[in-house]
């Protein structure tokens, strides 16, 4: 496993101090500034492609700290993960053989209380013993809590039934759909109850400007 010294805060934190300082000023000097002439618009974007490239230099610096902490993290996460994920199996096999004793004694017990219902009074003493025994006593710490999901097995049917009985809360408006029909005619549709909205994306290319 790769052994890696984990830095001193302080010296993180010179290394960029320099650099906080000069943004802090050119943030000024950006609220100050004027764009409106083309002169200004071709210095704004000189200066923008400097603070992308600018901005890739501090995280280059930044990731000579972090990368190596990176790479430790994963060597420990490597190892550690074959017990883990064994005592995960471990327990999920445990659960599942838990599940299946108490619904198999539940199931049982219910068939036996059934079997009672249809017996003569003066015979059902041995049912219900037998019934008794299948019930699960409180164990501490054991709990089981039941959820319950659904999946489509019949989309017609489903879709049929939803407009026979007007029940249309269960039809969902496919919005990515209607957004990406929106982004590939751009902005060029009119779906009723459906608003374009446009958004602008400024993008310099730092090797463009600064040749």
């Amino acid at each position: 496993m790769t052994v890696q010294i984990i830095p001193k805060m302080d010296d993180v934190s010179r290394s960029v101090e320099n650099e906080l300082a000069g943004i802090g000023e050119a943030s000024e000097l950006i609220d100050a500034m004027q764009v409106e002439t083309q002169a200004d618009l071709k210095i704004a974007v000189e200066m923008t492609a400097t603070i992308k490239e600018s901005w890739e230099e501090i995280n280059a610096k930044r990731e000579t700290w972090t990368k190596p902490l990176r790479a430790v993290i994963a060597d420990i996460n490597e190892t550690f993960a074959p017990a883990l994920d064994a005592l995960d199996e471990a327990e999920k096999k445990l659960k599942n053989k838990i599940d299946e004793c108490v619904e198999s004694n539940e199931e049982k017990r219910i068939e036996l209380l059934k079997e009672v219902e249809a017996t003569p009074e003066n015979k059902r003493g041995v049912l219900l013993a037998l019934a008794d025994g299948y019930a699960i006593d409180k164990i501490p710490g054991l709990s089981i809590r039941r959820s319950f999901k659904g999946e489509i097995v019949d989309h017609s049917k489903l879709v049929a039934w939803i407009i026979k009985t007007g029940q249309y809360q269960f039809l969902e408006i496919n919005e990515k759909v209607l957004g990406a029909i929106t982004k590939e005619l751009q902005g060029k549709v009119d779906f009723p109850g459906w608003e374009v909205k446009e958004k602008r994306t400024v993008a310099i290319t730092i090797s463009t400007v600064k040749k």
